[in-house]
């Protein structure tokens, strides 16, 4: 959005927006009761319960946290998508939802931040008590996605912590005939399918960058 909508009206009518990308306190100020796809720069602030929100299918926030995602389900009872490009440690939203229902969710993608470095990840948990891979499982934890075919997993490095927070989270969840992909960077040829092989306990199938995997490698032969 133009930062001359600083100097718009506080309630602005918009029957025929479908898309829109702005801050939060920026979308405050609309009434787009057909707004199918929103994009959130920031989400540091709460989501107003309003009905401009009740059509969304599609929605991307820059910055969140793990109940910030949780409380979704509240807000954006159609949603099919969404993407969380990062999210902050701990429950900064108020008191945490504990069952959550996504209906409709199709697809998700979230990071997992093993590309942090390791020392932060060790002064996170000794300030906290929790780790990045502890708060990825707390999204999923009692977290209902009949619908959910496709979870996208953002991981800078694969490792086994990684893959075992993985398998825990959707462990913790209930999802059914998933599909993990895992974004890395590591070409699929050159995945280890030995710290893949966990994943296959709770999904259907493991993808790397939309690229599947040579199960047979991995998968025990028949006996002799």
């Amino acid at each position: 959005m133009s930062p001359d909508i600083c100097d718009w009206s506080d309630n602005i009518d918009t029957p025929r927006l479908r898309t829109l990308t702005c801050h939060l306190r920026e979308f405050r100020r609309f009434n787009a009761p057909n707004l199918h796809r929103l994009h959130i720069f920031n989400r540091k602030d709460e989501f107003p319960a309003a009905p401009t929100f009740k059509n969304i299918c599609y929605l991307r926030l820059q910055q969140t946290s793990v109940n910030g995602i949780r409380f979704t389900s509240v807000i954006f009872p159609q949603l099919e998508n969404m993407v969380v490009d990062d999210y902050s440690q701990g429950h900064h939203d108020g008191d945490r939802i504990d069952m959550v229902t996504l209906s409709r969710l199709r697809s998700m993608t979230l990071p997992i931040a093993s590309g942090r470095q390791k020392f932060f990840d060790m002064l996170q948990t000794a300030v906290n008590g929790t780790s990045d891979r502890q708060e990825f499982i707390d999204i999923f934890d009692g977290f209902h996605l009949p619908m959910l075919q496709k979870l996208t997993v953002v991981v800078e490095q694969l490792k086994p912590l990684e893959v075992e927070g993985i398998r825990m989270a959707l462990a913790a969840a209930t999802c059914h005939e998933l599909t993990v992909d895992l974004q890395i960077a590591t070409p699929p040829s050159e995945v280890d399918m030995d710290i893949v092989e966990p994943l296959l306990s709770v999904t259907k199938e493991v993808t790397v960058c939309g690229k599947a995997l040579d199960l047979l490698e991995i998968l025990p032969g028949p006996e002799t």
